[in-house]
């Protein structure tokens, strides 16, 4: 499914953590979104493939960029609200 040159490595781990101080983390699984879009429709137009992407603020994903290109309320919920879908507090 990947596109160019990219090597199945890319895609080769599901489960992503994305430290935010201050918010919780966030889990990302991979496999739950390939399961609904193709490799294209984020590679490489939203993220790069591997390393070397720039992390983007809550204001910037509100304006469609990162996470925001689809959860804008209309293609998933929206990232303005419901912070708990995305970022996972300590409880202790």
């Amino acid at each position: 499914r990947l596109q160019g040159d990219w090597s199945s490595d890319v895609c080769s781990s599901d489960l992503k953590t994305y430290a935010v101080k201050d918010a919780g983390d966030v889990l990302f699984s991979h496999k739950f979104h390939t399961g609904m879009y193709s490799c294209a429709e984020c590679h490489p137009r939203l993220y790069l493939p591997g390393k070397g992407n720039v992390t983007v603020s809550m204001a910037g994903m509100e304006t469609q960029k990162s996470c925001g290109a689809c959860h804008d309320g209309k293609s998933a919920f929206t990232v303005k609200e419901n912070c708990e879908k995305c970022h996972k507090m300590d409880k202790s």
